[in-house]
């Protein structure tokens, strides 16, 4: 915090509210401000008006700039004469609230309001501000459709056909937005990347096909060539494509994927290889490379709830980074997903599962930043006896331990003050701690020098100078 900037009261509701108080408070608390008197500023402030005490605030120090039709960082303040109308724009305020409190507006080579009168306005937004009604807040916006990145890909393809392969390996590098692999907003899609589809799913249809059990897996419908023909292939389509988008194909969907099979057949292909194409198609459609929540209805204004197989995907790509299961299916094809103590007993299971794993890799790597471990190299005269055994085992230690916070639902402070952690052989000898031998990682108790992910040596390294 800057040393002239005024504490900004914390709102006591609306978004946010718990936390940005807490964080307000260790700031103040570091800049040497006792929270406690910001907070009975707050309380013993007197009723507020904004017409009275905001609005001519805003006409003497800012509206001049944040004003007009063309206002300073498209901030127009001059709108606001009756009303700070905080439903709607509670963000903006915000941003004032912080503006002023660090002295950052009015610039410092225009006229400056008495300390005082600073303060007070301060008080006055900060109480339109705790206004806010989260109850009352109805518009969630729109949802980018969000591609699958890579790992998901690799792990639908999976799931969907039963066949161990890495088709996404090929692929160009995923964008990255805020730390992470899998935000919506940067997932483009290149002419480059199409192609990559394209090829990838004519080489996973033909190995699925080469294997019996994953052709019984899609060829679930009729017997010898009836699975291709008629009925029995509108079936077989009509159900592949309902795994692969994750949601019952509309009906018009299934007569074109039909109708291209029979072109297929048409133009010379065996009864296998048309179907084949039908295949192809599904893997290359939209509905299977993006995860596609529709939008409201024309006309429609209130916020639309997610359905069964939305709120199932969105859960198991959070979870997994696949695809929902079939009891995750059923549930959405009942109806009953968004049953509160249903929705609880189906994440209890998947964090029970093998794959939530991949929460702990994707999520918490991302987030600690654990991939890039791989490419530090400390110096080998300072740490000679750091070598791969050694940074393998720091990895998996805090993997073990996300994984641990995670599945015994403990409190996220645990990152920061936990007083256990799991370490090998190899990673026992490094930190001094004795009866642990092999390479078996075993849950241990740690000193009162030690707590949380700050001190494993994977963080260490990854926040250190090589």
């Amino acid at each position: 915090m800057p040393e002239h900037a005024v504490p900004t009261p914390v709102p006591a509701f609306g978004p946010r509210g718990r936390c940005l108080r807490l964080a307000v408070a260790i700031a103040l608390a570091h800049a040497g401000v006792s929270p406690l008197a910001a907070d009975e500023a707050q309380t013993d402030a007197p009723e507020t008006s904004f017409v009275r005490d905001v609005a001519p605030f805003l006409q003497q120090y800012c509206n001049h700039c944040h004003g007009g039709d063309e206002p300073e960082a498209e901030l127009a303040l001059d709108r606001y004469r009756d009303s700070a109308n905080i439903q709607a724009d509670y963000e903006v305020w915000q941003k004032v609230l912080k503006m002023l409190g660090e002295r950052q507006m009015p610039p410092a080579d225009e006229t400056q309001p008495p300390l005082d009168e600073l303060k007070g306005v301060i008080r006055a937004i900060d109480a339109e501000v705790a206004k806010f009604d989260c109850s009352a807040a109805t518009r969630p916006g729109r949802v980018t459709i969000r591609r699958l990145n890579r790992i998901e890909y690799n792990n639908t393809v999976r799931d969907l056909l039963g066949i161990d392969v890495q088709p996404a390996a090929g692929f160009p590098s995923d964008d990255v937005g805020n730390g992470f692999d899998n935000i919506a907003d940067v997932l483009t899609m290149s002419p480059i990347l199409m192609e990559k589809y394209l090829a990838a799913a004519e080489t996973v249809v033909a190995k699925a096909f080469e294997d019996d059990e994953t052709r019984r897996r899609i060829l679930v419908h009729g017997e010898g060539d009836r699975v291709f023909r008629g009925e029995s292939a509108r079936r077989n389509l009509a159900d592949f494509a309902a795994r692969a988008f994750r949601r019952p194909p509309t009906r018009d969907e299934t007569v074109r994927l039909y109708d291209l099979v029979r072109l297929a057949r048409d133009s010379g292909g065996s009864e296998a290889e048309a179907f084949q194409i039908g295949l192809q198609a599904i893997l290359t459609s939209p509905h299977f490379l993006f995860r596609i929540e529709r939008d409201p209805e024309p006309g429609e204004t209130a916020p639309r709830r997610l359905n069964g197989y939305e709120l199932a995907t969105r859960l198991s790509y959070f979870l997994w980074s696949t695809m929902p299961d079939e009891e995750l299916f059923e549930f959405a094809r009942t109806g009953t997903l968004h049953d509160p103590e249903v929705l609880a007993a189906q994440v209890r299971r998947m964090l029970a599962h093998e794959k939530s794993r991949e929460l702990v890799k994707n999520f918490g790597g991302q987030w600690l930043q654990l991939r890039t471990l791989r490419d530090m190299a400390p110096d080998p005269e300072l740490f000679p006896g750091f070598d791969e055994p050694l940074r393998q085992a720091m990895l998996r230690e805090t993997e073990l331990f996300f994984e641990t916070v995670i599945r015994e639902d403990r409190s996220v402070l645990d990152f920061l003050d936990a007083d256990f952690t799991f370490v090998n052989g190899r990673l026992a000898r490094h930190y001094g701690v004795d009866g642990v031998s092999g390479d078996e990682f075993q849950r241990v108790t740690l000193s009162d020098r030690r707590r949380g992910v700050l001190t494993q040596g994977s963080i260490l390294v990854l926040t250190s100078n090589p």
